[in-house]
């Protein structure tokens, strides 16, 4: 995808298209922004990195000036979003470079299969998108089983009536 759109924005004579693996360039990323270096990266939100670099305070989403999607991939929604808190000149609905995703929860069908109080708790389930990157962030941290727990109960504590609802 990011071959493609460089290509198609007419950019491969400018950027330098780095690949490996996502935590690692996007430390790096963090690090370049720090020190003021030009940077431009490929992100989604909701993620971790929006905790380190938050959009229209230490960096932009650059909306893209058209849709560049391989034909191979199937896009359901515009990549025109609404709300896109950063987006630069404070462009509403921002293009972004795929359509926006949608997060949710997923189970064993098995373990939902015996536990249908939490398979209808998991439908009824929606979380905003600065919950999700907060919760990324939190588990890029710690992902022990005991973080993650304590980030739930942070969760039901901070949120109890929409929880019990």
């Amino acid at each position: 995808m990011v071959e493609y759109q460089l290509d198609k924005f007419g950019l491969k004579d400018t950027i330098k298209s780095v690949r490996g693996k996502y935590e690692a360039l996007m430390a790096e990323v963090i690090a370049r922004v720090a020190r003021g270096e030009p940077t431009l990266y490929y992100a989604w939100s909701p993620s971790w990195v929006m905790d380190k670099l938050v959009p229209g305070k230490d960096v932009v989403w650059l909306p893209t000036p058209f849709d560049a999607v391989p034909p191979n991939i199937k896009v359901s929604t515009s990549a025109l979003v609404p709300g896109v808190k950063g987006c630069a000149g404070g462009q509403d609905p921002c293009r972004m470079a795929l359509g926006q995703w949608n997060y949710v929860p997923i189970a064993n069908r098995d373990f939902l299969a015996k536990n249908p109080a939490i398979k209808r708790f998991l439908e009824l389930s929606r979380y905003p998108r600065d919950t999700w990157a907060k919760w990324e962030g939190d588990i890029a941290r710690d992902s022990s089983p005991r973080a993650i727990k304590a980030a739930a109960e942070a969760w039901i504590t901070e949120n109890r009536s929409t929880f019990d609802g």
